[in-house]
């Protein structure tokens, strides 16, 4: 058995931050919708990382050895997707092995896990392919396939499939030590965003640690009408659409007190231009 790899720092400034790299030409094509993005970035904000960038590139070994090599400098985790299965475009195990000038070695474990999923005692040159990994590297368990995803200090690689790639995922966050909780506050008033320009970039550059988001809304709703006619007193039409626009403003920061402080403050800039809440 193969001791647990220690996670490194990384020279970020961030412990908490986090990028994604989806690796695929189905995803580029349009052949395949991803996934996988949107169950990371919710599942990561939820539990306090933030993710700070995410990045589609094709199944091109320069690509993904560039990009594995900029994120990792530049963030504490580094996620990967895709691109770990038996085929000849199975290429990014072999392009982080590059990136970190690690050559790939056979995992005892991996080839085990591997034989007890297929029931074989004889694996093909195709599957064994899925026990080398860069030597170095931990294994992260598939109980689904066999196949396992691994990491190499802040560079995870999980599976590309969702089903597979969230096990690992879930993996990852009871590994790495957990972050610092984000605290959020929201409302909802009906005015367009462009009016609230100006008293939002005001109220954000009091708080530069905190980070205030606005984003438009646009939602039809039923409005019926009346409308008087020669046969009766009033007839109702049918439901005709009326569109309710507005801005949902979001304050987030790590501090309690400081999103609490902001919100107010922005609250409080609502009230004197009396605007509807919605």
């Amino acid at each position: 058995m193969r001791p647990t790899q220690k996670l490194l720092p990384s020279s970020s400034p961030d412990p908490c931050s986090v990028g994604i790299v989806l690796v695929g030409n189905e995803l580029l094509s349009g052949r395949t919708s991803d996934k996988n993005l949107l169950y990371m970035a919710h599942h990561l904000t939820q539990t306090g990382f933030d993710l700070q960038q995410a990045c589609i590139i094709p199944d091109k070994q320069e690509h993904i050895v560039s990009t594995v090599n900029t994120y990792r400098a530049s963030y504490r985790y580094v996620i990967t997707t895709g691109g770990l299965g038996p085929t000849h475009d199975d290429i990014t195990t072999q392009a982080i092995a590059t990136a970190f000038n690690k050559p790939l070695v056979c995992f005892d474990e991996a080839v085990c896990a591997l034989k007890a999923y297929y029931q074989t005692s004889d694996l093909s040159k195709a599957r064994l392919k899925m026990a080398h990994f860069p030597q170095g590297s931990s294994l992260v368990p598939n109980p689904l396939s066999g196949a396992p995803g691994f990491f190499i200090e802040n560079v995870w690689a999980f599976a590309g499939i969702p089903a597979i790639m969230k096990v690992m995922f879930e993996y990852f966050l009871k590994k790495v030590p957990p972050a610092v909780p984000w605290h959020q506050k929201s409302l909802l008033c009906e005015v367009s965003e462009s009016l609230l320009a100006p008293f939002l970039e005001k109220v954000q550059k009091n708080y530069p640690d905190t980070s205030l988001g606005s984003y438009p809304f646009f939602h039809d709703t039923p409005l019926q009408i009346l409308e008087d006619s020669p046969d009766t007193s009033s007839c109702a039409l049918p439901h005709v659409a009326q569109q309710k626009k507005g801005t949902t403003l979001v304050v987030r920061g790590r501090s309690l007190p400081r999103v609490e402080a902001m919100f107010q403050e922005l609250s409080c800039v609502i009230n004197a231009l009396q605007l509807n809440y919605l």
